[in-house]
């Protein structure tokens, strides 16, 4: 069929079809389209060799950085520079789990902006819909929740409870019977959130509200990725049904950082994860802190040099946070690079390979 409309007919299609869920979408993503080279692999890039200007401010940048590291987060940004990507520029970030995008909000990929890598931030707080763009416009924004569907999105909701706040449907019963009374209760039988009126008077001015979940491998499509140099993913929880939304025979990683901390989850739940990953041809590379880091069979880690590698700058001194919170007292951080030979920073579930 002939197009008769001239505007329409050279407008860009997915300004026209935009979903709702899509909150921001950089020129750089838009050009990826028509360069096949572009949507497969990222400019591998390296600087290791000599003091460039580059690894001079990758250096400090990452010195100044562990000094702010507390226990809400563990350092992510400071490892998978040091341990992995040392010296590289123009890759791809992807954090689920972004917040706004910024360390302000405890992001750990903002900072890789400064070595021409682009950002894929998805969070799933409806509060993040007008302060993402604005905070983090350089960045591939979402606003959404992520399900291993069909390849259709559905809605779920999202409660905005301080502390105890998240999407209702991926909450376990016990937790929602505990601190979303009034959503449990809701239900017929109680519980059952298929059943549940969200328009009802009872549901009115809770602060929930829908939101699109979609499959991750709709969302890689619409920004024509399909590798990803790190992949941070933090979702309470509901870390493996994302890795089930990916379409693995279209969609390559270098690095996954996945957080598996044992609160939230049940047991047996990293073994899980580290079993799915291996058949797609991911091997572990270690349990540090809260997160399980896992590498590409045909990767090649990049490593500061000077660093362990067992040692873990981020984990370490967020480790050091909770432990000095915990005990009211005020222990100085000492860096991988000054610790003696023999003294392991802590204890991991797996020894790194």
């Amino acid at each position: 069929m002939l197009c008769t409309f001239a505007p329409t007919c050279n407008a860009d299609p997915d300004k026209l079809h935009r979903p709702n869920w899509l909150i921001n979408i950089p020129p750089e993503f838009e050009r990826r389209r028509n360069n096949s080279n572009l949507r497969r692999f990222e400019v591998t890039d390296m600087h290791t060799d000599g003091k460039t200007p580059m690894l001079v401010h990758l250096g400090e940048l990452l010195d100044e950085r562990i000094k702010h590291v507390d226990g809400y987060t563990d350092g992510e940004f400071v490892d998978v520079m040091e341990h992995f990507f040392w010296g590289k520029r123009r890759g791809i970030a992807m954090e689920l789990g972004a917040l706004d995008g910024t360390w302000r909000t405890k992001s750990q990929t903002e900072e890789m902006e400064d070595f021409e890598w682009k950002r894929i931030l998805i969070d799933g707080n409806p509060k993040y819909r007008e302060t993402m763009p604005k905070h983090s416009p350089r960045a591939y924004c979402v606003l959404g929740a992520i399900c291993s569907s069909d390849g259709q999105n559905r809605i779920v909701h999202y409660h905005d409870k301080d502390y105890v706040g998240g999407i209702l449907e991926f909450m376990g019963g016990d937790f929602l019977k505990d601190y979303h009374k009034e959503v449990y209760q809701a239900g017929n039988p109680p519980g059952d959130l298929s059943t549940v009126d969200w328009n009802s008077a009872a549901l009115a001015n809770q602060g929930i509200h829908p939101i699109d979940c979609i499959p991750l491998h709709v969302i890689l499509k619409r920004a024509h990725v399909e590798h990803i140099n790190f992949f941070i993913l933090d979702v309470e929880g509901g870390e493996f049904e994302v890795l089930q939304s990916v379409q693995w025979a279209h969609t390559t990683f270098d690095v996954l950082c996945i957080e598996t901390e044992t609160v939230n989850r049940p047991a047996g739940y990293a073994a899980k994860i580290t079993g799915y990953l291996k058949d797609r041809g991911y091997v572990e590379y270690g349990y540090i802190g809260r997160n399980a880091w896992y590498i590409h069979k045909d990767f090649t880690p990049s490593i500061r040099p000077g660093i362990r590698k067992d040692c873990f700058n981020g984990a370490r001194k967020s480790a050091l946070a909770d432990a000095n919170w915990t005990k009211r007292r005020n222990d100085k951080f000492i860096p991988c690079k000054d610790l003696p030979a023999d003294i392991v920073s802590f204890d991991t579930e797996k020894k790194v390979n």
